[in-house]
């Protein structure tokens, strides 16, 4: 019998092999191919990987230990990492090259950002962008500097709530602003936003 529950699941579990079988086919990717597409000369024949998700996977450069290579499944990951680039932002991993390395495989060179998670999930952040009256990244980018109750909850719950971190945080929102302005919006922070320190680094822009 046909119901929309089963529909659903068999969907669901259709898009997801296809997701991660794409990422196991990018794994299988022949480096010295990927390098080559790169235009990196190297004498390198394998790439030691350092990461990966449920799209990308993630290399030191062979030769540039500031350097990664992300061999991502996620084509709009790799148009908006690249269209970002126009604001110049450093709340946006810089990419410096990019290539196709397959049928649905694009390979990027960025820095390699040294950093932890950022300490709010994308639940918290929202509430932090939203304030009292659900505010826009553009108008909480002066918001969070004198935080209404709302943000001043979260931040004193976090212990965060200082004037470094509503700085950083303004920053942070001035730039998502910025990327809505190029038709780029952004729908999870949790493990798209590195903590690199002096800024909040986005490092992924996909699905």
């Amino acid at each position: 019998m046909w119901s929309f529950k089963t529909f659903l699941a068999e969907d669901l579990d259709a898009v997801a092999d296809k997701v991660f079988g794409q990422r196991a086919k990018n794994t299988k990717l022949d480096h010295v191919k990927i390098l080559t597409a790169l235009g990196i000369k190297t004498n390198a024949r394998q790439l030691e990987e350092i990461n990966n998700g449920s799209l990308a996977t993630v290399y030191q450069h062979p030769e540039d230990p500031h350097k990664v290579i992300k061999v991502t499944a996620d084509a709009q990951d790799a148009r908006n990492l690249i269209k970002a680039q126009r604001l110049g932002s450093p709340n946006i991993v810089k990419v410096y090259n990019s290539a196709k390395v397959g049928p649905r495989a694009v390979a990027l060179v960025a820095d390699y950002i040294h950093g932890n998670s950022m300490p709010y999930n994308t639940n918290t952040l929202l509430g932090l962008i939203n304030g009292d009256n659900f505010e826009e990244a553009r108008q909480a980018i002066r918001g969070i500097l004198r935080p209404d109750r709302t943000r001043r909850k979260i931040l004193d719950q976090m212990g965060m709530n200082t004037d470094e971190e509503r700085m950083k945080l303004s920053r942070l929102f001035q730039t998502l602003a910025g990327l809505e302005k190029l038709g780029i919006d952004m729908y999870d922070f949790t493990d798209n936003i590195l903590d690199g320190g002096n800024d909040y680094v986005i490092i992924d822009m996909g699905m």
